[in-house]
């Protein structure tokens, strides 16, 4: 893997451009015609949608002329992809305007998760809608910006757009300084997850539920059961189906006269691999071992290995101590993992990190529940890179695998190219001190 310094990040494409990656030349036989009758049938959809929403007085005048021409543009019959054949599209780049890197290669993955098909059940859900609320609106939006994608590179002007109307739901996101890519990915994902509740509950409903509790005598197991079907009953979506996974923590009082247990079966939507200090990892040789190069596979280990809480005071005997064993007790479609190189100045760790291409979390499951799975293992299909020493000088930039053609493809704002053959090797072998998210899919 490539590695570029971005200290001095501009605005300007052709800054980082021409050293990163070759600029796309096109020739005329690369310039496609995007006729088909799916696509013309996929169009006419979003139309049909973009006429209900319009009706349905969601958009703002300024907004409605927004969607109209982004209608138009990705309606266009030209196609300039150069990655394009007769067995699958992958998407243009999208233009930087203005330290909005963060932002390119969180959309760029969010398009491509799934080969697509994510992206594609989120648009199936919007058509299938039949009363709108606002943040319709920034679904269609995103919808939109991938069909503009597959014809041509979302330029300068169309990206302006975008960013406005994202803005005005991702209030945090305003303005032109650079973000990071974590909290943005989040922030999109809980947006869609909101529009697609399946549950239209009033605040005494869901304070209702939230307040009902297992039977303190209820096996660990069947806690975490109670609690997965709580958050189920009150907030569940497509985005939940992909990404919503589950912890189980059981702490025992280290009294032996005692050993009460509490159990802790919170969800979650990704998880945090935290970098350890030199004075931690001396704590963990046998999960850290003397090596130049750590494993993700040790990172995770780390999350989840036992610990000796001292100064937590246990419940029932009122004494100290209290032992914590963390496992999986549910696993999601897609595993998301964010990697925490940012310490508390915003500075940046730059570990050199091994990335399996193949990652198999069977060890991390609550050992009985291991055979109710199918698979536990996980194949890497898409990876944002933050290249630079601080978390706000820097940039972005999203690598995402096509499993059509088995190839790695690299998105940089508004260019995109293949990755040598030999990029999956790299991470597993070399490693890279650039990794920041990583997106794992599981085998079904």
């Amino acid at each position: 893997m490539q590695n570029q310094s971005y200290n001095n990040f501009t605005t300007s494409n052709q800054a980082y451009g021409q050293q990163f990656i070759q600029q796309r030349d096109y020739s005329k036989s690369e310039i496609i015609n995007q006729g088909s009758q799916g696509s013309q049938n996929t169009m006419n959809k979003a139309g049909s949608t973009f006429k209900r929403l319009s009706q349905s007085n969601i958009f703002s005048p300024k907004n409605q002329q927004i969607f109209k021409s982004m209608v138009q543009v990705s309606e266009s019959p030209m196609n300039y992809s150069k990655f394009k054949n007769s067995s699958f599209t992958l998407g243009n780049g999208l233009a930087n305007i203005g330290q909005t890197c963060y932002m390119n290669s969180v959309l760029q993955c969010l398009f491509h998760l799934s080969g697509g098909k994510l992206m594609k059940q989120i648009e199936e859900n919007l058509q299938n809608e039949e009363i709108f609320n606002p943040l319709h609106e920034l679904i269609f939006l995103l919808s939109l910006t991938k069909n503009i994608c597959e014809n041509q590179i979302a330029n300068y002007e169309q990206m302006c757009q975008v960013k406005d109307i994202v803005d005005t739901y991702a209030t945090n996101f305003r303005g032109t300084a650079q973000q990071c890519a974590h909290e943005f990915f989040c922030k999109i994902r809980e947006l869609i997850h909101d529009c697609l509740n399946k549950h239209h509950l009033t605040k005494s409903k869901i304070q209702k539920i939230s307040n009902q509790t297992s039977n303190p005598n209820s096996s660990p197991l069947q806690k975490a059961i109670d609690k997965w079907n709580q958050v189920n009953s009150i907030e569940s979506s497509l985005i939940s189906d992909y990404f919503r996974g589950q912890y189980l923590k059981i702490m025992t009082c280290k009294n032996y006269l005692c050993k009460n247990q509490s159990v802790l079966c919170d969800v979650f939507d990704d998880i945090q691999l935290h970098i350890p200090t030199l004075e931690r990892r001396n704590s963990y040789f046998n999960i850290f071992p003397t090596s130049q190069d750590d494993k993700l596979e040790n990172y995770l280990r780390f999350e989840f290995k036992d610990e000796l809480l001292q100064e937590v005071v246990c419940d029932k005997c009122k004494c100290k101590g209290m032992e914590i064993k963390s496992s999986l007790i549910r696993i999601p479609k897609i595993l998301v993992l964010q990697i925490v190189r940012f310490d508390a100045q915003n500075n940046k760790k730059q570990n050199k990190i091994q990335i399996p291409s193949k990652l198999n979390i069977s060890e991390f499951i609550y050992k009985s529940e291991v055979p109710r799975f199918k698979s536990t293992e996980y194949k890497l299909t898409g990876l944002i890179d933050h290249h630079g020493e601080t978390l706000f000088k820097g940039h972005y930039t999203a690598n995402i695998y096509n499993q059509q053609d088995r190839s790695w493809y690299l998105f940089n704002d508004d260019q995109v190219s293949k990755q040598d053959a030999n990029f999956s090797t790299k991470l597993e072998i070399i490693g890279s001190e650039s990794a920041y998210i990583l997106f794992y899919e599981l085998n079904q």
